[in-house]
């Protein structure tokens, strides 16, 4: 895509346009937008395509994607909790925001070009809906894989300190007595 082709975006309650970071930086702008559609819809009836619904849907609809986005928020956060159980948790924050980045960048770049094409906003939203869907469950297929890294984590180190103590014991394997008569230890590990 053209960096001139996204000079400017058609904004088409209003007929003026808006500079397209407005939209492509913004995951809510494609519901705020919706929203004033509708309003617009309802004062001209020739823009059909645009979907009327009273305010108080709209209103509850918007509160629902709000927590919805609040609890995407939290997700990352959240499993580098449970996913690398704080033992990494760089590791844990970095694929937090892998995931993260996937749903705002993969899905808000997508809807602002389709929007650029077709000027609708329930298309755009619809696509940005499904790849923050996809960033959710990336982050869940991670969650999932969490007592599989916990069981390698939890042998390696099994194994290590069996290791360590066969060395402890090979180190004092020789000894000798009152006597002076060497007692000699043999242990395989």
């Amino acid at each position: 895509m053209q960096l001139r082709a996204l000079g400017k975006c058609r904004f088409r309650p209003s007929g003026g346009f808006v500079k397209p970071k407005n939209f492509l930086y913004a995951p809510r702008q494609p519901m705020v937008a919706l929203r004033l559609d509708s309003l617009a819809g309802r004062e001209t009836p020739h823009l059909h395509h645009v979907p009327l619904a009273s305010s108080n849907v709209y209103c509850l609809f918007l509160s629902d994607i709000g927590i919805g986005r609040a609890l995407y928020n939290i997700l990352p956060f959240k499993a580098t909790v449970d996913l690398l159980d704080v033992a990494n948790p760089e590791q844990g924050i970095t694929l937090g925001m892998f995931a993260l980045g996937v749903g705002f960048a993969v899905g808000t770049v997508p809807a602002g070009a389709i929007y650029d094409i077709s000027g609708s906003y329930s298309v755009a939203f619809i696509i940005n809906s499904v790849f923050f869907s996809i960033g959710g469950g990336f982050l869940m297929i991670l969650k999932s894989c969490k007592p599989r890294w916990r069981r390698r984590r939890e042998s390696r180190h099994s194994v290590h300190k069996s290791q360590t103590s066969c060395q402890n014991i090979h180190g004092r394997r020789t000894s000798s007595d009152s006597h002076g008569v060497d007692n000699q230890i043999e242990i395989k590990c």
